[in-house]
């Protein structure tokens, strides 16, 4: 692929998901809605189906995505440790840094990129990364914040419930009919942008006085 090819790639893919987010910041400045409703919408239905929806699909071999998932659980673990020596070198407290440096926007941003980039047939990696991701910050992340945290009971976490759903009927013989799987494809695909939109909302919230630290960790 030369490199024309790959810009042209690069763009095809990138500008779409800012118009998006760009629609979204502009929604929020002009509407200011209550985010509340939008976030419990994607987090407790939409990405949930997702999940289940690439999982339960039989032409996913969940066995191919082992060394992704280990090494996605080596990243994120790998950079909570590189920050967490950095907020001690520099005198900045880890439980704000860590915890973002560690876990990246893997859902809003990922998903579409990954779908305008590559395809249908690559969202069961990105859900892969998702899931990994979800599990730490559910664990590992809960306790940077808080020591005294309790792991996450997966019934008030449906992405957790959806993964847990989705790999069983991945490695059984159950099929889910047809039927069932276009509406909630149906659905993934509306999550996906959802996600995205919403992220350009909560950009209305984001505070210049908050760029300094957010560029030296962009940077890192």
């Amino acid at each position: 692929m030369t490199n024309d090819l790959i810009i042209d790639r690069i763009l095809r893919s990138v500008i779409p998901v800012l118009i998006v987010v760009f629609i979204g910041y502009i929604y929020g400045r002009w509407r200011k809605p209550d985010m509340s409703m939008i976030n419990k919408l994607c987090m407790e239905l939409l990405v949930p189906i997702l999940i289940f929806s690439v999982l339960a699909g039989k032409n996913v071999q969940l066995a191919e995505y082992v060394t992704l998932a280990l090494g996605v659980g080596c990243v994120i673990l790998g950079c909570g440790l590189i920050t967490w020596l950095l907020c001690l070198l520099f005198k900045i407290e880890s439980k704000t840094f860590v915890p973002p440096m560690m876990f990246t926007n893997t859902g809003n941003l990922a998903f579409p990129l990954v779908l305008l980039a590559f395809g249908q047939e690559a969202m069961p990696a990105i859900v892969v990364v998702f899931i990994v991701s979800q599990f730490l910050h559910f664990s590992i992340g809960f306790y940077i914040l808080d020591k005294d945290a309790k792991l996450i009971n997966p019934i008030s976490a449906p992405t957790v419930l959806a993964t847990v759903v989705g790999i069983a009927v991945a490695v059984t013989p159950v099929e889910v009919n047809e039927t069932i799987l276009v509406p909630l494809d149906f659905l993934a695909n509306t999550g996906v942008t959802l996600v995205l939109f919403a992220l350009g909302i909560r950009m209305n919230s984001v505070s210049t006085r908050d760029l300094k630290i957010a560029v030296f960790g962009a940077i890192w």
